[in-house]
């Protein structure tokens, strides 16, 4: 997978709190499921090893029938070296949803220390104190899928990424992205300080 790591953590996010897909498919089960079944919490292994648990309140009916009368949802998420496939998550967040589950007006993730690898591309990705807060967010009509937000950023994060070493603060740093079927179109913006950089500059593409 070519997939951002910071895109990862905000794909697992939204397929752990919404009912998509079928457990065959990812082999792990989602919040949104267990909603729908009354409960407000899970546990379960990850289809290669470790753990994920989770845990969420909404506004709404106790048993809600699908994802738009899950209003409000907000929890947790904590990954005890979970792998599925080429990724392993370990770590805490905590989320925040504003607006139904099936489609929400923004979307708030903190991470005080969470990390992210993908064994394949070689990423490693630490967090620390970081937020990320989506707003405009569009999914696909048909899987679900996050296709356009923006996001803003602020923490600490350090790894590796595309082979690249980084060790930055990011600080109202903005990412908007739009994908189709010609690809995915990225615009930056914001202040960020790395290593080896004295200070913090200004980001803009």
């Amino acid at each position: 997978s070519s997939t951002s790591p910071l895109r990862s953590i905000i794909d697992k996010v939204i397929s752990i709190s919404r009912d998509t897909g079928t457990e065959t498919e990812t082999n792990t089960k989602t919040l949104g499921r267990y909603l729908q079944k009354g409960s407000d919490s899970f546990s379960d292994d990850c289809s290669d090893g470790g753990t994920i648990s989770a845990s969420g309140s909404w506004d709404g009916p106790a048993e809600p029938e699908d994802d738009s009368e899950i209003v409000n949802l907000k929890g947790s998420i904590t990954f005890k070296s979970c792998r599925e496939g080429d990724e392993v998550f370990n770590g805490t967040l905590t989320f925040a949803f504003s607006g139904p589950l099936d489609d929400p007006e923004k979307l708030t993730i903190s991470a005080p220390n969470l990390s992210y690898s993908d064994t394949t591309m070689g990423n490693n990705l630490s967090l620390r104190n970081f937020n990320m807060v989506l707003t405009d967010l569009a999914f696909d009509a048909y899987y679900g899928d996050l296709t356009s937000a923006t996001i803003t950023l602020a923490g600490a994060a350090s790894g590796t990424v595309d082979g690249d070493p980084i060790d930055s603060e990011l600080d109202n740093f903005r990412i908007v992205f739009n994908s189709n079927s010609s690809g995915e179109f990225i615009t930056i913006s914001g202040s960020m300080r790395d290593a080896c950089l004295d200070g913090w500059i200004t980001v803009t593409t």
